[in-house]
């Protein structure tokens, strides 16, 4: 496993056992569209299988890593519209904290050229409908989320359409 910032951790893990990596936290993409090397690299010499889980007070997301050789070319996002945490809730964050859309996209090569055309205005003020690009390199990342200013429900990310040069990974 290689995390950026340090050296490669070898695993050797038994046939039918799992291994859990905790990764540092500070590893966390939270900037909206700043490309960033927060990309971890898991390699293996035989067939594995990698999961991701973040859990958090009142929420929980996980998912199955995609082999890069499994990488697509063109994607459309699915995501949960703006939303925030209702006032009866106790919760780590303040009731009026907005719980943004968001998508974020992975190159596995150099000189990955990526467009999207988000469906709503993003946080940095790009607009609905309107087609941006970012070129990333192998390893880096690129966060898009909706704008916190939009009411709940209408920075909704969902149907925005995303497409590359080269295989990119979006979550």
């Amino acid at each position: 496993i290689k995390i950026p910032g340090n050296s490669p951790i070898p695993y050797y893990i038994a046939a039918n056992s799992a291994q859990t990596v905790v990764i540092p936290s500070n590893m966390e993409v939270r900037t909206s569209e700043k490309v960033s090397n927060n990309v971890v690299e898991v390699t293996s010499d035989v067939p594995i299988s990698v999961y991701a889980m973040n859990s958090q007070y009142t929420t929980s997301d996980s998912y199955a890593v995609v082999p890069t050789a499994n990488w697509g070319n063109d994607y459309t996002i699915m995501s949960m519209p703006n939303d925030a945490y209702a006032p009866l809730v106790v919760d780590s964050l303040p009731p009026e904290e907005i719980r943004q859309s968001e998508f974020l996209i992975i190159a596995q090569l150099d000189g990955t050229v990526i467009k999207f055309t988000p469906t709503a205005k993003t946080e940095l003020g790009k607009a609905k409908g309107v087609q941006q690009s970012v070129t990333l390199n192998k390893g880096q990342c690129y966060l898009v989320k909706a704008s916190p200013l939009l009411q709940r429900g209408d920075g909704d990310l969902s149907g925005t359409s995303v497409s590359a040069n080269q295989p990119i990974a979006v979550i």
